[in-house]
């Protein structure tokens, strides 16, 4: 998913950063995770707007979406 257009083109509004549950298990405990994947959208004063918990495929590209919506207001 992540080469094809459409990824690409919503991947402009967003900083991605990739955690390792494994080796950082406070940060883990700290957002509460309890699956993986977990991905949260954070607005830019760590302020959380959206989680999507577990695998979505092209899915996933609504919750962008409507995580972006969220981080204007």
């Amino acid at each position: 998913m992540f080469p094809t257009p459409e990824f690409q083109a919503y991947s402009k509004y967003y900083v991605f950063v990739h955690i390792d549950t494994d080796s950082q298990p406070g940060l883990a405990q700290q957002f509460g995770v309890s699956g993986i994947p977990d991905l949260r959208f954070l607005k830019n004063d760590g302020t959380e707007v959206h989680k999507v918990v577990g695998y979505k495929g092209m899915a996933l590209l609504q919750d962008m979406e409507y995580a972006r919506k969220l981080g204007e207001k």
